[in-house]
């Protein structure tokens, strides 16, 4: 094949896929407006109608000390919840996760631009790209059956909490981090932005906190054996963002919300012994989740559109322009990855099971899958026969037709307990509660927002209890 038909192949695939990728977003933007509140979105939306420095306030005093994570819950959940039109209450949270991972993946991934399009549009093109992969990552085991994957994929889909508390956040953070890593800003600027975005990791949560100090301690000893003559500013960056961390923690974990939170749960003496020696297992059932995580359609659809695109673009373009090889960074996610399933198992022993937990475990596995995909695209991109190139074509196209098949399949989910939830109680079996409990804290909360704001009569069955 000619020079000019590889670029023409390579053009019409982009355009086909691109194409794919608007008609999927569509769908899911459109399915995303029958988003509606289930489990502790009602509480968020209730605390909402403090505003957000009193909502921030009331989450300090009395529940948590995760500020970050609460100024999410309460910016992106919360107050639209309680003040958006009803179709755009829990899309909001939903449609900004699809861009934050997008744009992360952008930015994990070091691209210039895209084939010959302009900068912008290449970006738009990829952010938008990148999102449909991350509902492809989630979505795809709904169409094969995944009952094993089935809490975490309805999770994130209905339970907005999921999206603005574990993944919404660890992904600006880490945009941060890369930024600030690729930054050519002096030791002392750097120390202390380092320092910022570490306590702010710290505020995020428990678990990506003590998993963050975890892997940089972990990252540290690997980096100070493997490549001693790392810059000295980014062994500072490293080393600022691990104190940033230890008082983002100190802060949350002594925050009256905290232990308020943390003598609910209680210690049982008589088990104090038996869940010391549950400690011995939460690496391998860490390493268990990993892996879990990595076993299933959504990664194998993620690897059938990736790698013939990052390959097609690499036989016509810069290889540097499209992030270059750098097999580092998957390695390096990955470690996070087993870092944070191990940190939420270790959690798990004292505070029960909680599988939400793991949310931030799919972001951190998908951003991990993209860019080894991409990275094995770059890899074979030059060597290309014109026979290769078409297969990978068809490939990269007939992967997409399937990521919308996939959407439409979460969207019908979507709609249908939309029907159901303006009706009257709407369950998530076997992710959540709603408000068919007349004792649940769902309904009672339900009914202070009714007196908030316009809403559906969703009450007529206790009428006719």
């Amino acid at each position: 094949m000619t020079s000019t038909n590889s670029h023409r192949l390579v053009r019409a695939t982009i355009v086909s896929v691109l194409s794919l990728v608007l008609v999927a977003v569509t769908i899911g933007v459109v399915g995303a407006t029958h988003l509606r509140m289930t489990n502790d979105d009602y509480w968020h939306a209730y605390v909402a109608r403090l505003g957000f420095i009193g909502a921030m306030r009331e989450w300090w005093l009395t529940t948590s000390g995760d500020l970050i994570a609460m100024a999410s819950n309460t910016l992106l959940n919360g107050l639209p919840l309680l003040y958006f039109p009803w179709p755009l209450t829990s899309f909001v949270p939903h449609m900004v996760a699809f861009v934050v991972v997008g744009l992360t993946c952008m930015i994990l991934l070091g691209v210039i631009r895209l084939a010959r399009f302009r900068q912008l549009i290449s970006w738009v093109a990829g952010v938008l790209t990148f999102g449909f992969l991350w509902w492809v990552f989630l979505w795809t085991p709904l169409a094969f059956g995944g009952s094993t994957r089935l809490s975490i994929i309805l999770g994130i889909t209905h339970w907005q909490n999921l999206n603005t508390a574990y993944v919404i956040p660890p992904a600006l953070l880490l945009v941060g981090w890369l930024l600030l890593w690729r930054s050519r800003l002096s030791g002392a600027r750097r120390g202390f932005l380092g320092f910022l975005l570490g306590c702010a990791v710290g505020l995020a949560g428990l678990v990506l906190g003590f998993a963050t100090l975890a892997w940089l301690f972990s990252a540290g000893l690997v980096s100070w054996v493997t490549r001693p003559r790392l810059a000295r500013q980014q062994r500072v960056q490293a080393l600022t963002t691990a104190t940033g961390v230890l008082v983002g923690l100190t802060l949350s974990l002594f925050a009256p919300g905290s232990r308020n939170r943390a003598a609910g749960y209680g210690v049982d003496s008589q088990a104090v012994v038996s869940r010391v020696f549950d400690t011995l297992v939460i690496f391998p059932q860490g390493l268990q989740d990993l892996l879990q995580s990595l076993w299933h359609p959504g990664v194998l659809l993620v690897i059938v559109i990736v790698v013939p695109i990052a390959a097609l673009l690499a036989s016509v373009t810069s290889g540097k322009s499209l992030g270059g090889l750098e097999w580092s960074k998957s390695l390096l996610l990955l470690s996070f990855a087993l870092m944070d399933a191990t940190v939420s198992r270790l959690a798990q022993i004292w505070i029960g099971p909680s599988w939400w937990h793991t949310t931030t475990l799919q972001l951190l596995v998908f951003l991990a899958v993209v860019t080894a995909s991409w990275t094995a695209g770059l890899a074979i991109g030059a060597k290309l026969t014109s026979r290769v190139q078409l297969a990978l074509a068809v490939t990269a196209i007939s992967g997409c037709f399937v990521g919308v098949g996939v959407v439409q399949i979460a969207t019908q989910s979507m709609i249908l307990r939309e029907r159901e939830w303006s009706q009257g109680p709407a369950l998530i079996e076997p992710i959540a509660q709603d408000i068919n409990d007349v004792n649940g804290w769902q309904l009672h909360y339900w009914q202070q927002i009714v007196e908030l704001r316009d809403a559906p009569d969703r009450l007529s069955f206790l009428r006719e209890q």
